[in-house]
């Protein structure tokens, strides 16, 4: 397993796949490690270089213990040294849930960059301004907003905040703020919003985004919750090749 040493955090990652070929980076999702996406890797890595890494907090990842370890510009940092450390000039980027977010603010900060961007069910990104500013505004049980959330999505949240270790909690605050709707002009590559057609959040929400975006696109696979590539792996590979063609 590769490790990378950024300052005082070492990031695990894999690389596998033709070293010719355009890297397609996987970033998971909260509470997640990069086994996620074992089930859809295999199927991709024939025509495509897969590098797939643990945030960190999470998976073989270091868990930095200071809370001010963790923040979007910190993680948009780790792929950036990630890449160069790898001599990667430009990528696409396939990004689910919370690493949707990462690889959109990804995308921002480095246009150049960033051959395209894939963003899968990535709802905190998603976001209307004024639904994320509410939910800023209004507190349940400690956490802000969440009596604004439709009763489905509020049940999966509880549920996902229950289970997290340490690190993903910490970890999780990424999120907070993350909605890209405002800057959606400014994402000048393709952008590809992959929603799952029984995850109603991300498939109102990427209905809303797929407009503001110059160059978007929208898909929606059927019969998937939010982990699309546990529900419908074969489905996912089918679009990401697409999505990789499309955007050669």
């Amino acid at each position: 397993m590769p490790i990378l040493q950024h300052d005082d955090v070492r990031l695990a990652y894999e690389v596998v796949g033709p070293e010719n070929a355009t890297p397609l980076v996987l970033i998971h999702g909260l509470g997640d490690r990069r086994e996620l996406w074992k089930g859809i890797v295999p199927g991709l890595a024939g025509e495509q270089r897969i590098l797939a890494y643990d945030l960190r907090g999470h998976g073989e990842s270091d868990v930095p213990a200071d809370p001010l370890a963790y923040s979007m510009p910190i993680f948009i940092d780790d792929l950036r040294v990630l890449l160069d450390s790898l001599g990667v000039v430009r990528a696409r980027l396939a990004g689910f849930s919370l690493g949707g977010a990462v690889a959109v603010h990804f995308a921002l900060a480095h246009p150049e960059r960033t051959v395209a961007l894939a963003m899968i069910n990535a709802n905190a990104a998603a976001r209307d301004p004024g639904e994320e500013a509410a939910m800023e505004r209004t507190a349940t049980g400690g956490r802000p907003g969440m009596a604004l959330m439709p009763e489905q999505e509020r049940r999966w949240v509880d549920r996902l905040l229950e289970r997290l270790p340490e690190g993903a909690r910490l970890a999780s605050v990424v999120g907070r703020g993350a909605s890209i709707v405002e800057r959606a002009a400014r994402l000048s590559m393709p952008v590809w919003l992959v929603a799952s057609d029984r995850d109603p959040g991300f498939a109102r929400r990427s209905a809303a985004l797929l407009p503001l975006l110059p160059r978007g696109h929208r898909v929606v696979i059927e019969g998937a919750g939010h982990a699309v590539m546990l529900d419908q792996p074969a489905a996912l590979v089918d679009v990401l090749r697409e999505f990789a063609r499309a955007t050669a």
